[in-house]
């Protein structure tokens, strides 16, 4: 057998288990339900202390949009 030959077949195996390791890691990845593909979900508004020490929340508007407004205090 030539040197070139045994090459071409080393190259030939390892490109093999490569692609073979590739695979098997992608049928066993979990993957997210398709209606959450590529978005993030919450539930609710965001709630953070602003620069100024206010409370404030990040809320979601019904065009989709996201307001910073301030929270209401209650109590």
């Amino acid at each position: 057998m030539s040197v070139t030959f045994m090459y071409v077949l080393i190259f030939v195996v390892v490109v093999s288990v490569v692609v073979g390791v590739v695979l098997t890691r992608k049928r066993r990845s979990p993957r997210p339900p398709a209606s959450t593909q590529g978005r993030a979900t919450y539930s609710g508004p965001i709630r953070f202390t602003g620069p100024d020490g206010r409370d404030m929340k990040i809320i979601q508007k019904d065009d989709g949009t996201f307001d910073v407004v301030e929270e209401d205090k209650q109590g």
